[in-house]
């Protein structure tokens, strides 16, 4: 039977397993924005070969299921803004996605481009009002297995169920834009990241999840005051537009 001390010592070492974080040490990582949204077309390889370029240390981008059950890099769910065409990506194989606009890539694309590069942030998205792209989780974990990411990817997304499905199968962040209780979150789904807007990312919120084992990726940052208060409250990575002016505040 354990003494008072061991049975002491072994809440305390459970204690530091608890808040001991996945994902290794993360030193300010700079994080741009579909590729860097203000300095090329968001999303496309132009894009994120220029972050690649300015140093980044990981790419975000969105992706969307196809009807052959391919993934595309695409922010939106019809091709209208950004191609200024007609078309449901849910509803186009990828052929016919890169035949109305070649400048969409498939994520086989970028996961090869930025191998070795540097990381990506992979929003998964699902079309505005429903339904759900379903399976695309195991789409995703396929081709990260098949294209050799898997622990250069983390993926990311404002879906619930999708952070459930990929639980200890991927590092994983939520994005939120209002307020949250982060250890109802950490206990439900097992998150590596908290992604907030970065209004709420506080130094007392930031704390406070590093204090249940997660790291915090605000977005999106292009002010220089705004990332120079983040970096000041201890996040660990910001998504920013303009990764340009990051690096400059990074003094890198």
């Amino acid at each position: 039977m354990l003494d008072r001390r061991q049975f002491l010592l072994g809440l305390a070492l459970v204690g530091l397993a608890w808040s001991e974080p996945r994902v290794g040490p993360v030193k300010h990582w700079l994080v741009a924005h579909r590729g860097g949204a203000k300095l090329a077309p968001e999303n496309t390889m132009a894009a994120f070969s220029k972050a690649i370029e300015l140093g980044a240390d990981a790419i975000e981008l969105d992706i969307h299921l196809t009807a052959d059950q391919d993934l595309v890099v695409i922010h939106d769910d019809t091709l209208q803004r950004t191609s200024h065409k007609e078309g449901v990506v849910r509803q186009l194989t990828l052929a016919q996605l890169k035949e109305a606009d070649p400048s969409i890539p498939s994520l086989r694309e970028v996961l090869r481009l930025a191998r070795g590069h540097c990381k990506l942030l992979v929003e998964i998205k699902h079309p505005y009002g429903g339904p759900r792209h379903p399976g695309i989780e195991n789409v995703l974990l396929q081709q990260l297995q098949e294209e050799k990411m898997v622990d250069q990817v983390v993926v990311i997304s404002f879906d619930k169920e999708s952070m459930r499905l990929l639980r200890s199968k991927v590092l994983t962040g939520l994005l939120y834009g209002g307020s949250v209780d982060a250890e109802k979150i950490q206990q439900e789904l097992g998150v590596d990241f908290l992604c907030p807007h970065f209004s709420q990312a506080s130094p007392a919120m930031i704390e406070h999840a590093h204090g249940l084992g997660m790291r915090v990726n605000a977005w999106t940052v292009d002010d220089e005051k705004d990332m120079r208060a983040l970096l000041a409250a201890g996040c660990d990575s910001i998504t920013t537009d303009r990764p340009d002016l990051l690096k400059n505040v990074l003094g890198r």
